[in-house]
């Protein structure tokens, strides 16, 4: 195996940990958000997910959205990622399309075969009051998946907005993972996600997920920028007030978010998130004096620069202004379980 040479303009980072993704709406990323989540369920992801029942219709699509979100051509997905990179995963979507006998049976799976579990919660607030009519006899909206063995240490919850301090103890408890997914809460008019307060309280197990098609972007790059902005407008809320209670992120608080908290998150960082000895070699080369004129990943053609770099930058600024005006033209190489797939 030969040596890698960096550049000056050249870094490596862990590979990126999308802890969210709806491959089957896919086909409808970046439409529809003028409404709400419960409206956008029913006039676009309920019926496209239908059409799931066509096998062709299937390979077609989740051959386009594993290309797009690895940034990688999907023959050579298939020629080098091996089978035990894929885990099963029980996925109730969330409680109001499930029936009590399904999360039973649901939770059953799980404890007897020790697999993951992600749903979504406490998204918008239409949601949790559907639950509460669904459910009366439950204190809350997680108190029901508790209800039905669905919190487990290996549970990944997409969005958590609007959890009660009491289910945030639960969750903690539980040691169940959160999926941050800004740009989707933003577009869909959900809320906004106090990632601070949920450090400030001991959580670890916080990462971010792109929640295609609820949010447009597939890339892990938007989201990092959506939580440095979802943070900023919570710390602005509490500013306002007698004091500063909530500090905005910053990006190395998100960077963080998109690789160890994300590994955390999904129960894999004994394996990847960062460079310790012993774990996998999941990375990124970046290069940061990519071109804007250099189609995505597939020529050298010139053009004006993403990252723009002067005399006074040092290495912390240059990767600074890589989180905000980066993006996968800037990634040179991916290795994936010591596999260069590009």
């Amino acid at each position: 195996m030969g040596v890698l040479i960096l550049s000056e303009s050249q870094f490596l980072i862990p590979g990126l940990v999308d802890t969210h993704i709806h491959g089957p709406q896919y086909v409808f990323t970046g439409t529809g958000y003028d409404l709400t989540l419960l409206k956008w369920l029913e006039t676009y992801t309920f019926p496209k997910e239908a059409e799931f029942k066509s096998v062709d219709h299937a390979s077609d699509v989740y051959s386009k959205v594993v290309g797009k979100s690895l940034k990688n051509f999907v023959k050579h997905l298939v020629e080098n990622i091996a089978s035990p990179l894929v885990t099963p995963c029980i996925t109730p979507r969330f409680v109001p399309s499930c029936t009590s006998e399904l999360m039973e049976e649901l939770g059953n799976i799980a404890e007897k075969y020790n697999l993951p579990i992600q749903s979504h919660i406490s998204e918008n607030i239409g949601e949790i009051q559907w639950v509460k009519e669904l459910h009366p006899d439950c204190d809350s909206y997680s108190h029901v998946y508790d209800k039905y063995k669905l919190m487990t240490n290996k549970t990944v919850m997409a969005h958590c907005v609007h959890l009660t301090p009491q289910e945030r103890k639960l969750f903690k408890e539980k040691g169940v993972g959160i999926s941050h997914c800004p740009n989707s809460n933003f577009c869909l008019h959900s809320g906004v996600l106090n990632v601070r307060r949920l450090i400030n309280e001991g959580f670890e197990k916080i990462g971010l997920g792109t929640d295609v098609a609820g949010g447009y972007s597939p890339s892990i790059m938007d989201a990092m920028r959506q939580a440095l902005i979802s943070s900023k407008v919570i710390h602005i809320d509490s500013h306002a007030g007698e004091d500063e209670k909530y500090p905005a992120l910053n990006f190395a608080n998100v960077f963080y978010l998109a690789t160890l908290g994300g590994a955390k998150v999904m129960d894999l960082d004994k394996k990847i998130g960062n460079f310790i000895v012993g774990k996998e070699f999941d990375a990124l080369v970046v290069d940061i004096s990519s071109q804007m004129g250099k189609p995505l990943l597939l020529s050298d053609n010139p053009g004006s620069s993403l990252v723009d770099q002067f005399k006074h930058d040092d290495h912390m600024s240059l990767f600074e202004k890589f989180i905000y005006l980066g993006d996968d033209r800037n990634f040179e190489r991916m290795y994936v379980g010591g596999k260069r797939v590009f």
